[in-house]
């Protein structure tokens, strides 16, 4: 043990000493061998703050510390005096108050006889450091807290892999019963995850010496991570947690995001991402591939007639046919409705996509049994090549579908490839029906109206109303520029709708005026049977009027008949018919009308279509129709109207044949409603018909 003798102290004279003592930067006390103070240097009274440091002289030294410290003062001092070194740390207050934390050497001083005769005290302020280390204890203490009771998992590894620390979380989580604890090699443990993404991303989080995040499967225990990689100076500080659950829910929500709930089938959303995938990997392996679209033909009237239940299991089983036809050489999916589309992207051929199309149509058609009724799978199908029909991806689907509306236009129940043709009439549709939604917009729909003449008295019995619009110039245009709004079931009722408020509306003008204008035909879409409450319409607006139901006639075309919801149709013209409005089938002979339809539904008057007119005295044919027709009236007690009669040559010969109602050019030309008065109170009546040579249709 190193003991100072009394020979190293110089006395308080000795200038060399003093000097020695009051250049250190600790606080040096020097005590008599009892414990009492007789020098202190400059720095320790500094440190202790005092104002005079020969007042500490004389004073005990162990009474100087608090109380909760003189004990290790005091054992420290004895200590020195039986010749050894005490030490301690404590707490002592400056003589300003302030708590200072010190670090304390008692010394024993021998004399030349080797005895102890004074003590020297080394006390070193370790406020600063002691905070520090408190400091660093309290963070520890409170990361240790932290970790412990996150719900994520931590675990700290060196650069060979080794565990440095994890804490409870992933000791539960990925301890695999105590395999990975605290000095245990990570790859050790989990073999298979070091062939995996985990390893890569670790390496990785390594080598750039950044954090990275990622999602990885643990092999080993079943079980999905998200992981946060943070390098340190030691290795690595991972974090993770365990979202098996949620991976799951995740891919739940994105399989019914991307597949129809009803069939399992992908739905259009899926469809498209693949369609996209497959059209860029055939562009570069410059192959070809094929979209094939389907409509069933059949869905709308079995929801109708057997419910939605029988509807869902139509299309079930339609699914499965699709999947098992197509396997591995392509995906079926669920556009929406009762449409499917079929992507065969294994660089096939036009004579290849037709075969497994027929095939296609084969297996669809086989009857399933629902219940005590048997259903079949029928489909109008429409076919687009990639890139024969079109170089661009967005519009291999568009093609499908404009073949599918060729299919359909055909008749249904059979294919059709893409062909540009039917882009131009599609185009056409679109800009027909722009056009007529624009009219009803700008309210440029106006009626035109065509008279009826008698055969039998040569007078006015009415006209027939026809749509004319006028285009943003202000010129009249034909209806059939927007022919395709009467066949859509939105616009078709919107036209009609308004056509009928402006012909109520110059009939009342006409009522005013006294014009006899006798009744006015309307033409009546199929879609406004359907989707209106047509019957009460009509009614409704000639009651608002006060106009008499016999002076409106309602003319439909036999497509009605044939169309679903004929039931409706019958309903609604059978009360306008009960009401007193007359109904009217327009060009009978043209579609596909039967007896049946005429005894079924009250029809007044049948109107022989102008084709058949103009081949009066000219086609034999067209001659012996008209005979049939009238006589077939006759005997059903139905009244004739002929359309298109422009020549004199033909009213005599339907005049002859007993036809009762005449319309066209001979009788006069569509014309506006400020126009009808005049020509109703200036019409001649049979002595200019008598011996004209031309038609009458100057007049109008």
């Amino acid at each position: 043990m190193y003991v100072l003798s009394s020979e190293m102290v110089p006395s308080g004279s000795d200038g060399l000493a003093r000097g020695i003592l009051e250049a250190s930067l600790d606080c040096i006390i020097l005590l008599s061998r009892s414990g009492t103070v007789t020098f202190i240097n400059e720095a320790g009274a500094r440190l202790l703050e005092l104002p005079d440091r020969r007042g500490i002289v004389g004073l005990s030294w162990v009474d100087q510390w608090p109380r909760e410290h003189r004990q290790d003062a005091l054992r420290a001092l004895i200590a020195a005096q039986e010749g050894m070194h005490g030490s301690f740390e404590g707490v002592a207050p400056t003589a300003k108050g302030r708590q200072l934390w010190w670090d304390v050497t008692v010394t024993p001083i021998q004399n030349l006889a080797g005895d102890v005769s004074q003590l020297v005290v080394i006390a070193r302020d370790v406020t600063s450091a002691r905070e520090a280390f408190l400091a660093m204890d309290h963070a520890r203490q409170t990361l240790d807290a932290v970790l412990s009771s996150t719900t994520d998992g931590v675990v700290a590894v060196d650069c060979s892999w080794n565990v440095t620390y994890l804490n409870q979380r992933a000791s539960a989580m990925v301890g695999r019963n105590g395999a990975l604890s605290v000095g245990s090699n990570l790859w050790a443990v989990y073999p298979r995850a070091a062939q995996s993404e985990f390893y890569r991303n670790y390496c990785l989080a390594l080598e750039q010496q950044r954090p990275v995040e990622f999602e990885g499967y643990l092999a080993e225990l079943g079980i999905w991570l998200q992981v946060n990689a943070c390098p340190t100076l030691e290795g690595l500080s991972i974090f993770f947690r365990d979202i098996t659950a949620a991976k799951l829910d995740r891919d739940k929500i994105f399989y019914l995001a991307h597949h129809d709930e009803l069939t399992g089938l992908p739905n259009r959303s899926m469809f498209v991402k693949r369609l996209d995938a497959a059209t860029q990997a055939a562009i570069a392996a410059q192959s070809a591939l094929a979209v094939v679209y389907l409509d069933l033909d059949d869905f709308k009237s079995v929801n109708d007639t057997l419910g939605h239940d029988a509807g869902d299991t139509l299309l079930a089983v339609t699914a499965q046919r699709l999947r098992d036809c197509v396997q591995d050489r392509g995906v079926a999916a669920r556009i929406g409705g009762d449409e499917f589309a079929i992507l065969l992207d294994q660089d096939v051929s036009m004579a290849q996509v037709e075969m497994q199309v027929r095939q296609l149509q084969e297996r669809l058609a086989a009857p399933f049994q629902y219940g005590d009724v048997q259903l079949v799978c029928r489909a109008s199908i429409g076919i687009s090549l990639f890139p024969d029909s079109d170089a661009r991806p967005s519009e291999v689907m568009k093609n499908a579908d404009m073949a599918l509306y060729k299919a359909k236009r055909s008749g249904g129940k059979q294919f059709a490839f893409f062909d540009p043709r039917v882009r131009e009439a599609m185009q056409k549709r679109v800009s027909a029906l722009s056009c007529a939604r624009d009219a009803l917009e700008r309210g440029a729909v106006v009626p035109f109206y065509q008279p009826k003449v008698s055969f039998r008295t040569g007078k006015i019995v009415g006209f027939e109303a026809l749509l004319r619009w006028k285009d943003p110039r202000n010129a009249v245009q034909s209806p059939s520029l927007i022919g395709a709004a009467f066949e859509d079931p939105v616009l078709s009722v919107e036209l009609g709708q308004r056509m009928r408020q402006l012909v109520v509306r110059d009939m009342q003008i006409w009522r005013d005026a006294e014009v006899q204008f006798g009744s006015i035909a309307i033409n009546v879409a199929a879609q406004e049977f359907v989707r209106t409450d047509f019957a009460n319409l009509v009614l409704g607006q000639l009651c608002a009027a006060h106009l008499p139901t016999n002076t409106l006639e309602v003319e439909v075309t036999e497509t009605v008949f044939l169309d679903d919801g004929s039931d409706r149709v019958e309903a609604a013209l059978a009360a306008l018919h009960k009401s007193g409005v007359s109904i009217a089938l327009d060009d009978f002979g043209t579609g596909y009308a039967s007896l049946t339809h005429l005894s079924k539904f009250p029809v007044s008057w049948l109107k022989i279509d102008r084709s058949f007119v103009r081949g009066l005295g000219v086609d034999p044919d067209a001659s012996a129709i008209v005979k049939a027709v009238l006589g077939l009236s006759h005997n059903l007690g139905i009244g004739v109207v002929a359309e298109g009669i422009e020549t004199l040559e033909q009213w005599q010969i339907l005049n002859k044949r007993g036809c009762e109602v005449a319309q066209g050019f001979l009788v006069g030309k569509p014309m506006i409603a400020e126009r009808v008065p005049h020509f109703v109170r200036t019409w001649p009546g049979l002595e200019y018909l008598a011996g004209a040579s031309m038609p009458l249709a100057k007049r109008a």
